[in-house]
């Protein structure tokens, strides 16, 4: 009699076992499935964002009104070096639109790094020069 109890335990426990790993598997085909546009616009989101650019904070001069710091507004470019097919192409495409050479993205996009960001000095050098003078 005590072992039929103990029979009868292991069974209702393997049984509400068994539904838990069926109700999870259900959710999870159920999420996959059904869900698969509203995961995949999510997924799209995270990849591509827009930052705003903040307002510039004015210049620091000194007593002769020299200008010690400025504000210029730049952009950063985000890339994703792993997930970069034609690696060649994307260099000299980069570079004629930054204005730097094919070497500089090279270096860049050959990185070995989960995100590597491009900050083109030479650009913002040039645009530094034609504000101040």
């Amino acid at each position: 009699m005590f072992v039929k109890k103990i029979d009868a335990r292991i069974k209702v426990a393997f049984l509400i076992f068994c539904l838990l790993l069926f109700l999870v598997v259900f959710r999870v085909f159920y999420v996959q499935v059904f869900e698969y546009k509203k995961l995949s616009k999510l997924a799209k989101d995270l990849w591509s964002r827009n930052l705003p650019i903040e307002a510039n904070r004015g210049r620091i001069l000194d007593r002769n009104g020299v200008v010690l710091a400025d504000n210029l507004t730049t952009t950063s470019l985000v890339l994703v070096p792993n997930q970069i097919k034609n690696k060649k192409e994307v260099c000299e495409k980069l570079a004629s639109i930054l204005g730097v050479s094919f070497e500089d993205m090279k270096k860049h996009v050959y990185k070995k790094t989960s995100i590597e960001r491009v900050h083109p000095i030479v650009v913002v050098y040039k645009y530094y020069k034609t504000v101040v003078t």
